[in-house]
């Protein structure tokens, strides 16, 4: 038999004799419901309280990685410092990709930097070429640098007995003076070689760059 009020003297009260809903939440005191009293599992989502779960109630190493949404550890969450070359691929860490052709540059001849940042053309050039540097065929350079930022990149050309040369260089197809290694413009290349052009391309504004040339012959 359920009881409404209270129980007959000498009857001890248990949970067959409460109405089912009978005990409401201004009945239980302040910290009356304890650990113990909580079946596992009861605790869904929809009964904890929005940022009701602080960094204190998280258990050390208890945030899994598949627990983590994509892309949702942004570069302000890292801290500074915190990747260290042991955690990053080996090959990724020293390797980066380049473009080799077997045919003659053209002129001008397009590196798009987007795809790759080095170009070795294996076959004899035939003729002096102007570089133009960006993003991709769709993609200007400017658009994905911002001011301050600087690419590095290189282009291998081979001679035989005819040496040709970059003559002209180029950013979204404009040219730009650079400024070369020794102080005089390049001029010519050398024959029977392989020339290495390096350039570290710097932006100094919108649409503007500063670009530092080098060239260095291999045989």
């Amino acid at each position: 038999m359920a009881y409404i009020g209270f129980a007959p003297v000498g009857k001890p009260l248990t949970s067959n004799d409460l109405v089912d809903g009978i005990v409401t939440e201004a009945k239980l005191g302040s910290l009356a419901v304890t650990a113990g009293k909580i079946g596992a599992g009861a605790i869904i989502e929809a009964k904890i309280g929005s940022d009701a779960v602080t960094l204190t109630k998280i258990a050390n190493a208890s945030v899994t990685a598949p627990k983590i949404a994509n892309a949702n550890v942004l570069t302000s969450e890292i801290k500074l410092d915190a990747i260290r070359s042991t955690l990053i691929a080996p090959l990724e860490n020293l390797q980066e990709d380049a473009s080799i052709t077997g045919t003659a540059l053209d002129d001008p001849t397009n590196i798009d930097l987007l795809n790759n940042s080095v170009v070795y053309c294996t076959a004899a050039a035939d003729t002096n070429f102007a570089v133009n540097f960006r993003g991709d065929g769709s993609t200007p350079l400017n658009s994905i640098m911002t001011t301050g930022n600087s690419i590095s990149a290189a282009v291998m050309v081979t001679s035989t007995g005819s040496a040709y040369y970059i003559n002209a260089v180029k950013v979204d197809g404009s040219a730009i003076t650079p400024k070369v290694q020794g102080g005089s413009a390049i001029d010519a290349g050398n024959a029977n070689s392989i020339d290495v052009y390096l350039f570290t391309i710097i932006k100094t504004g919108d649409a503007a760059f500063t670009i530092l040339e080098s060239q260095t012959q291999f045989a």
